[in-house]
């Protein structure tokens, strides 16, 4: 059945001969109510029409098509399989590139975690592929799931924005046909930091005890909020050296940003539930929210001589 899967798509894939890309970039962005957002985009190593089919093995939605060159266009067909995306380009001699994006319904509850899975199908041959998918704001991949990696192929590349958290693929000399397969695994991150909340609590309450409540290290922050951007990890710990709250003077004082850089920060924070702003007077009292409170439950803040 497999075999017969992939074979369909074969069957109708149409490229005249000699037809090349010098560059195929995938970038994948999912988002939070399991559906993914595909972008391709296509540099033509040559001039001259072209006529390419790219299979997708869920149903596509929201195609769209665009150029540097005037002339090209794609459209849909739906087989058994899924969808299938039939294009025509006809890229001049200075200006090649393509781009073509959709939408496809590909992500997977699996056991409390949520799967990624997909199979890129490259419709020409390509000096050079780039793939990479984006998760959603506030996941992160899995660790120490029984049945799944955090990410597939291995020798994929994690980085972050401090807001969401990217994987990426290059390949070369890609032949026409070929399949990439990707499969990522991700969870929230409030269930991610549940863990290492009641893990290293203890720990971190020890340190806070013996030193007063200095700032935390920045290897600590990192344990706790992997994804933050560094202007919000410092304002972090410097709510956690006041013991969890502070006046938002306060931490436009001991952060030396302005005053309209720390409240964009705070709107930040507290949009994804990390802080609590209160209103008092012509300023605001700012506080650590959710889970992060079971860091200071028992501790007092550092007195100041």
């Amino acid at each position: 059945m497999l075999i017969l899967r992939l074979l369909v798509p074969l069957l109708l894939f149409i490229v005249p001969a000699g037809a090349q890309v010098v560059y195929t970039g995938i970038e994948t962005s999912v988002f939070s109510n399991s559906t993914a957002h595909v972008s391709i985009t296509m540099t033509f190593s040559s001039s001259g029409e072209k006529e390419f089919g790219i299979p997708v093995y869920y149903r596509v939605s929201n195609l769209k098509t665009s150029s540097n060159f005037q002339s090209a266009s794609c459209r849909l067909e739906y087989p058994d399989y899924g969808s299938q995306i039939l294009c025509k380009a006809n890229p001049g001699q200075v200006k090649r590139e393509m781009k073509i994006e959709f939408d496809v319904a590909s992500v997977k509850n699996v056991n409390g975690a949520y799967l990624f899975k997909f199979d890129y199908y490259i419709p020409m041959d390509t000096n050079s592929l780039w793939v990479r998918v984006s998760l959603p704001e506030g996941m992160v991949l899995v660790r120490n799931h029984t049945a799944f990696q955090p990410y597939s192929p291995p020798d994929g590349v994690k980085t972050t924005d401090g807001r969401r958290i990217f994987v990426s693929w290059t390949r070369s000399n890609v032949t026409s046909g070929d399949i990439f397969s990707v499969q990522v695994v991700y969870e929230s991150t409030t269930r991610y930091s549940e863990f290492p909340v009641y893990l290293f609590a203890f720990g971190i309450l020890v340190v806070l005890a013996l030193f007063g409540f200095r700032a935390v290290k920045s290897r600590d922050m990192k344990i706790l909020f992997p994804i933050l951007k560094s202007d919000e990890k410092l304002v972090m710990e410097i709510l956690l050296r006041h013991g969890g709250r502070a006046n938002q003077k306060t931490i436009v004082s001991e952060s030396n940003y302005s005053k309209a850089k720390i409240s964009k920060v705070l709107k930040s924070l507290e949009e994804r539930g990390l802080v609590r702003l209160e209103r008092i007077g012509r300023t605001n009292k700012v506080y650590i929210s959710g889970d992060y409170k079971k860091l200071l439950k028992s501790s007092k803040p550092e007195k100041k001589e």
